[in-house]
C-alpha cells in the first residue's frame, strides 16, 4: 500500500488547489485509487478549517484592537480617577484647614463675645456709678445753691453794717479835729513814719530825718501817666500781633 505525500497550505492563506498538492495519478488497476479522493476531500475541509481559523483570528485581532481601545479608554479613566483622587486630597486637606481656621475664629468670636459681655457689665457699673455720681452732684448742687443764698444773706447783712460802719465813721471824722499835714519843719501829733528829706543851704544838701503819722503820708503820683502809657502801649502790641 503506497502512502500520497500531503503539501501545506498556502502561506498567503489562499484556497489550496490541485496545483498545490502534488499527487500523482494513480493507474486504473492501483489498489489505493479510492483514497485519493478522501484525501481531497480531508484537504478541502483542512482549507475551509483555515479559512475559519483566519477569519477567527481576524475577528481575534478586531477584538483586541477594540480591547486596546478600551484599554486607553481604561487607561485614561484611571489618570482622570487620579486627578480627582489628587483633587479630592487638596479639598479634603483645604476642608480640613478651613475647618480648622473656622473653629479658630469661633474660639475668638467666644473670646471676643466674653470680652463684650464684660464690657457690658463694666458699663452697666459704670452707668449705675455715674447715676449716683449725678444723683450726688444734684444734691450738692442743692446743698450749694443753698449756702450760697445763706451767704448772700450774709453778704448783705454784711454791707449792711459796713453802710452803717462807714456811716458812723463819717461822723466821727467829721466830729474828730482835724490833723495837720507836714508844712516845713514841723509835725502836729504823734511822729510815728521816719522821712528822709534833703534840704539845700546854699550850696550843699542837708539831710533831715523826720517822724510823722501815717495818716498825713501820701503816695506819689509822679509814675501814674507813664505806668498807664506803659499798659496801653502792651495792649495796643498784643493787638497787632493777634
Amino acid at each position: 500500500m503506497s502512502t500520497v505525500p500531503e503539501t501545506p497550505p498556502a502561506a498567503n492563506g489562499a484556497a489550496a488547489t490541485d496545483a498545490d498538492v502534488n499527487i500523482t495519478a494513480p493507474e486504473e488497476d492501483h489498489p489505493d485509487s479510492a483514497v485519493v479522493p478522501k484525501l481531497r476531500a480531508k484537504i478541502q475541509l483542512l482549507e475551509q478549517d483555515l479559512v475559519n481559523d483566519k477569519l477567527k483570528i481576524k475577528h481575534l485581532e478586531d477584538e483586541i484592537s477594540s480591547h486596546e481601545s478600551d484599554k486607553r479608554a481604561l487607561n485614561s479613566i484611571a489618570a482622570s480617577a487620579s486627578e480627582l483622587e489628587i483633587q479630592f486630597s487638596s479639598l479634603q486637606h483645604d476642608l480640613i484647614s478651613s475647618a480648622s481656621d473656622l473653629k479658630r475664629k469661633l474660639v475668638e468670636f467666644e473670646a471676643k463675645e466674653r470680652e463684650n459681655v464684660e464690657i457690658e457689665f463694666e458699663r452697666n457699673l459704670l452707668l449705675e456709678k455715674l447715676k449716683e455720681y449725678e444723683e450726688k452732684v444734684r444734691e450738692l448742687q442743692i446743698v450749694t445753691a443753698r449756702k450760697f443764698e445763706v451767704l448772700l444773706e450774709k453778704l448783705k447783712e454784711c454791707e449792711a453794717k459796713q453802710r452803717e460802719n462807714s456811716d458812723k465813721l463819717s461822723e466821727l471824722e467829721a466830729v474828730r479835729p482835724k490833723r495837720k499835714v507836714y508844712s516845713g519843719f514841723r509835725c502836729g501829733g504823734i511822729k510815728e513814719l521816719g522821712t528822709l528829706f534833703l534840704f539845700k543851704v546854699g550850696n550843699r544838701l542837708i539831710k533831715k530825718r523826720i517822724y510823722v503819722r501815717v495818716e498825713p503820708v501820701m503816695p506819689s503820683r509822679c509814675t501814674e501817666e507813664f505806668k498807664q502809657r506803659v499798659k496801653k502801649n502792651d495792649q495796643l502790641k498784643a493787638e497787632a500781633k493777634a
